[in-house]
Formats: C-alpha cells, structure tokens, sequence
C-alpha cells in the first residue's frame, strides 16, 4: 500500500512538473491547464493532485488567485491527513497565514489557524482568535471552540461548563448552528447549537467519571439531532472503554 502510495505521488510531480515546463512559455495556457487538473482531481477527490494543482497555481500567479491558499490550507488540513500518522500542522498554517497577509479579514483562514494553533498546543493563542471571531459574528461555533479549549486542552471543567450553561439558557440556542469537522473520517456536520453543547455537557461528565449522566446527556443531543454523528461516536467509545475494563 504505501508503495502504490509513493509511485501515486511520484507520478502527480512527474505530471505537475510537466506541465510546469510545457505551459511556461505562456501564462495564460499554464492558469488554464493548472485551473482544469485541480477542477477533474477535485471533482475525483484526488485530493493529492489538487493539492499538487493548487500549489503551481500559488507559485505561477498568487495575487491573480488569492483564493487558491484558502484552499491549500483547508486541503492539507482535511485531506492531507493520514490516520494514526502524526501529520506536519505548519504546512496549513503557512497556507493560512500567506492568505491572511493578503486578506487579514478573511474569517475562514482565521478560523483555520485557530483550530491549527490548538493542534499545536497554542491554547492561548487559539483562545484568543476564536474569541475576536466570536465577537466579530456571533457564531456559536467560535463560542463551542473556546469552550472545548476550556474543557480539553485546560481541563477548567467550572469555565466550561458556566459557557455551556450559557448557550443552554439562550433561546436561540435551538435555531444557531455549529460546525462541526472530523478530520480522520473526513466528515464535516452542522447541528443545532443545543445539541452541540450538551455534546460538551456530556463529554465533561465522562471525564468526571459520570458516564450514565454523560449517556443521559448525549440522548438528549440526539433527540434534537437524531443523526449527530460525533454523539454515535462518542457512544460507541464508551461501550468500547466499558468491555476493556471487564
């Protein structure tokens, strides 16, 4: 497998640089012909020859394209990705920052960087982006990151639990969405906001040692989000950790 793997990848930078020195005489044909193999590996999820794409595009012409390093960065981020293998989290982050030296607003490579700085064990700094973006829109999924540091990466059960408690006694909690990534499934979900803090509500209580509230919790989640597949996991997890310890 990770033969096939490595000739796959040697075979996209033969291809790459190919085109790379076939379109050089004319920029315009090199945008077009950059432009078409990122849109057929997309639409194949060939997620590594869109990458390769992507990349000679950034190289060729960055400021006629500044989307391309929104999608660099979210592509080594979510795709790039190869389980139970430590990934590099500098190689979006670098992405992400190029797009914001051009764009400082764009919210979607801030929220990218946060989300990379916390994989990097930068709690504060993450924190403290999450916290301007929450501010700056009001999506509660910025409030359910900055809570989740509180929870995971703090361990402050008593700060998380006051901001999950605030969310719950909002009534707007039941029509705010939040987003949620899962990056070795390659699966993104929206879910109510409700439904995403008693998620939290339940995983602080596992943690405390309080797995049937923590169950009572995530069926109240599931109630308001039937499909909500980060509560299915966590389910699953617990039956798993319940076996081993008999």
């Amino acid at each position: 497998m990770k033969g096939l793997k490595s000739a796959s990848a040697l075979l996209t930078t033969v291809i790459c640089f190919a085109l790379l020195v076939s379109c050089n005489s004319s920029p315009k044909k090199a945008e077009s012909a950059y432009r078409k193999m990122y849109d057929h590996a997309r639409l194949a999820q060939d997620y590594h020859t869109a990458i390769s794409a992507l990349t000679l595009m950034a190289v060729h012409d960055s400021a006629g394209n500044p989307w391309v390093y929104d999608s660099l960065a979210f592509y080594h981020y979510f795709y790039n990705y190869t389980p139970g293998v430590v990934r590099n989290p500098n190689t979006p982050l670098y992405y992400a920052q190029k797009g914001l030296d051009i764009a400082p607003g764009n919210v979607f490579l801030k929220e990218l960087k946060g989300k990379l700085q916390l994989e990097m064990g930068k709690d504060t700094l993450s924190y403290n982006l999450f916290s301007e973006l929450w501010q700056q829109t009001h999506d509660y999924t910025y409030w359910w990151d900055m809570t989740f540091i509180q929870l995971g990466a703090r361990g402050r059960f008593q700060d998380a639990d006051s901001m999950i408690l605030m969310v719950m006694s909002t009534p707007e909690s039941d029509s705010k969405k939040v987003r949620l990534e899962h990056i070795p499934e390659r699966m993104r979900e929206e879910v109510p906001a409700k439904a995403a803090f008693l998620y939290l509500k339940g995983i602080m209580l596992n943690a405390q040692k309080q797995p049937l509230k923590a169950a009572e919790t995530w069926n109240e989640a599931l109630k308001i989000a039937p499909d909500f597949y980060a509560v299915k996991r966590s389910f699953y997890e617990m039956q798993q950790a319940a076996q081993q310890g008999r």
